[in-house]
Parts: structure tokens; sequence; C-alpha cells
């Protein structure tokens, strides 16, 4: 599997909040998904978003 994701990564989620986020930890799962930790403000607050194989293709870079 090509690797979709990576920490550091500025990315806007098909499903996330409005505005860019930041990777701080990315895994495949074992169905093709994803489960992201990203970053969404500068109080350093984290959120846990996992993604299907087709919102993972849907991403922006």
């Amino acid at each position: 599997m090509a690797e979709l994701f990576e920490p550091g990564q500025r990315v806007r989620l098909p499903h996330a909040p409005d505005g860019w986020l930041t990777v701080d930890f990315a895994r495949a799962d074992s169905f093709g998904g994803w489960i992201l930790y990203v970053g969404a403000d500068e109080r350093d607050t984290f959120h846990k978003i996992s993604l299907t194989a087709d919102e993972a293709a849907r991403r922006r870079c």
C-alpha cells in the first residue's frame, strides 16, 4: 500500500472541520483505510480521525 499520509503533512479531509490539518500520527488499518491523529489549532489540540479508503483517496495536500 502506498503511503498517503505522513507526520507533518498538511491536509484537508472530506469530513473534517474547515481548514488545513497537520498530521501528527498516521497508520493504515487492515481494511485499506487510515487512522490519523491531527492537530487542528494552535493550542496543540489533537483529534483522532478514521478514514475509509475512499475518504482517504479524496484528501487534498
